[in-house]
């Protein structure tokens, strides 16, 4: 399996949240996304590529108050990657409270 797979889900996530999308770090593809607070907090949601039929998907706060805690993890199957993104989302933005989400202009 590969990002092709899952990108369509990936792509409508990141439309429905206005999200940006990254595809490429050091020369390596991947899938990762950055989502920041109002009160300045920065936290990270990345995915890796998908393999026999299962994709891992963490979090972690980059520039926040957990910052010391260890990334969560959530191992799903493909068919479960719609939802699983989801809860990640909801997960991220919890860890903000009572702060909201910061939209870029």
């Amino acid at each position: 399996m590969t990002y092709r797979d899952i990108d369509p889900q990936i792509d409508r996530w990141v439309e429905r949240h206005r999200l940006s999308l990254s595809t490429s770090w050091q020369g390596a593809e991947v899938r990762n996304v950055y989502v920041s607070s109002v009160a300045g907090e920065c936290f990270q949601i990345w995915i890796d590529v998908p393999s026999d039929g299962h994709v891992w998907i963490h979090a972690a706060g980059v520039e926040s108050r957990r910052d010391d805690h260890p990334p969560e993890d959530w191992f799903v199957s493909v068919n479960a990657f719609d939802e699983a993104l989801e809860e990640v989302f909801q997960a991220v933005t919890a860890w903000m409270l009572p702060s909201k989400r910061h939209f870029p202009d």
